[in-house]
């Protein structure tokens, strides 16, 4: 019981223990009921002298009653407690074992709940990072990789190498690399191919598609595309508006 007594006076920690140390016989009475005369609008004199009588407080009662929502309160802090824990031992497994989907559903429902915890936050951050990587790691791969053999000599599969990376949420300056290599890979294919023309429709950033003509006269055709999947190589370009929007594709500067 955590009472403490001092210069006479009791300290108590919560609701709970004020039942254990007052005695209610040794409170002062009540109001005393008042009993006025019955009206004489009244038909039925017990009604009038019940409704004019306040209820009687039950001291021990209200104190029980203060005692089992101090309880109440104490058993949702501990399964409060209790499914953070448990949600952090989820996320800290999917974490491991590089469940990053499985980790940021786990980690929602903590943050709307426990945005304040440290630890909940060190864990955001962590996942955070873990992310990024799985998205930045896959292209930086790939820039390293289309520099060097067989890509450097082999135009067509780096077009497709650079063409496959996902744009989405990726650092700009790394998305403008991309995007400029895949531009001279599709310029080298182009020339590979002996196809006439080329021209790129670039309406975002470091997103676009290369098109040409297999023949001085024949149709637009679309080499490759880069962050627009609707685009797809081998289609014809038939869009006057894409058309007109677009820019000759020129080679890289010579180093």
């Amino acid at each position: 019981m955590s009472i403490t007594t001092k210069n006479g006076s009791i300290t108590l920690k919560n609701f709970a223990e004020l039942g254990s140390v007052l005695d209610p016989e040794s409170l002062p009475p009540g109001p005393e009921a008042v009993d006025d005369e019955p009206t004489h609008d009244s038909q039925n004199p017990h009604e009038a002298t019940n409704a004019q009588t306040p209820a009687p407080r039950d001291l021990a009662s209200l104190l029980a009653q203060l005692s089992t929502i101090s309880t109440g309160l104490d058993t949702m802090a501990r399964q409060d407690a209790h499914a953070r824990d448990q949600a952090e031992l989820d996320l800290h497994q999917a974490l491991a074992a590089d469940q990053l989907d499985d980790a940021q559903r786990l980690l929602e429902p903590l943050m709307r709940e426990f945005s304040d915890n440290a630890e909940v936050r060190r864990r955001a951050d962590a996942l955070r990072w873990r992310l990024g990587q799985r998205l930045i790691a896959p292209a930086e791969n790939a820039l390293q990789a289309v520099v060097r053999r067989p890509y450097r000599d082999d135009p067509e599969a780096a077009v497709h190498l650079l063409a496959d990376i996902c744009m989405d949420n990726l650092p700009e300056d790394l998305g403008r690399r991309i995007f400029g290599l895949w531009s001279n890979a599709c310029y080298r294919l182009v020339e590979l191919r002996g196809w006439h023309d080329p021209k790129r429709h670039a309406p975002f950033t470091s997103r676009g598609m290369v098109f040409a003509r297999p023949t001085p006269e024949g149709p637009d055709t679309i080499v490759s595309s880069l962050g627009m999947p609707e685009w797809r190589p081998d289609d014809l370009v038939t869009d006057v508006r894409v058309l007109r929007a677009s820019r000759p594709l020129k080679p890289a500067p010579a180093r």
